[in-house]
C-alpha cells in the first residue's frame, strides 16, 4: 500500500473524529455565546493558516488578530489556538504530503506533535492565572517577532531551498517547539 495513501486515510480520520468531538463540545460550551463571531473568527483562521502555508507562521499572527477583534478572552486563548489549529495543520498536512514532496518522517512528526500538544497543552494552561497566560503570550510573541526580523536581516540563515524534511536536532527542536 502507498505511504501516502496510509496517511491521508490517517490524516482523514482524525479529521473527521476531531470535528465530531469538536462540535458536540461547542454545542455544550457557552464559547460562542459571548461577543464572539463565528464569521470573522473564521475569517482570522483562514488568513492566518493561508500565512502558516507561505511559512510565517498562525499563532502569532492568530493571536493578534484574534484580541485585535475581541474573539476571545485572554484566558481561553492558548486553548483555543491550540485546538483551532488542529484541523487546518490536518488539512495541510492532507493537502501536502500528495502535493508537495515532504519527508514523511517530518510530516507525521510535526502533526502528531501539533496534535499532541494541542491535546496535552490546553488543559495545562487552562490553570493558570490569566495574568501569567498574558506574560506567556507577550514572551512568546516577543521571541516570533526577533526571529522573524533576526531572519529578515539575515542573522539566522533563512534559506531553505530544496529542503523536504528535517533530521537529527532540527526536528528534536520543531517537534518540542
Amino acid at each position: 500500500m502507498n505511504i501516502v495513501l496510509i496517511f491521508k486515510t490517517i490524516y482523514a480520520t482524525t479529521a473527521v473524529a476531531f470535528s465530531a468531538l469538536l462540535i458536540k463540545d461547542l454545542r455544550k460550551s457557552n464559547f460562542m455565546k459571548g461577543r464572539a463571531s463565528m464569521v470573522i473568527s473564521g475569517l482570522i483562521g483562514g488568513i492566518a493558516y493561508f500565512l502558516d502555508t507561505l511559512g510565517i507562521g498562525s499563532f502569532a499572527t492568530s493571536t493578534v488578530m484574534l484580541r485585535s477583534f475581541k474573539q476571545v478572552q485572554d484566558k481561553d486563548l492558548p486553548g483555543s489556538l491550540n485546538v483551532a489549529s488542529v484541523l487546518p495543520i490536518l488539512l495541510e498536512a492532507f493537502i501536502f504530503i500528495g502535493i508537495i514532496q515532504v519527508d514523511p518522517l517530518t510530516i507525521v512528526t510535526m502533526v502528531s506533535a501539533a496534535c499532541i500538544g494541542a491535546w496535552m497543552g490546553a488543559s495545562v494552561v487552562h490553570k493558570l492565572p490569566e495574568q501569567r497566560i498574558r506574560l506567556i503570550i507577550s514572551i512568546a510573541l516577543f521571541i516570533a517577532a526577533t526571529v522573524s526580523l533576526l531572519k529578515q536581516l539575515d542573522f539566522i540563515p533563512a534559506d531553505y531551498a530544496g529542503a523536504i524534511g528535517l533530521t537529527g536536532i532540527k526536528l528534536v527542536i520543531a517537534i518540542l517547539a
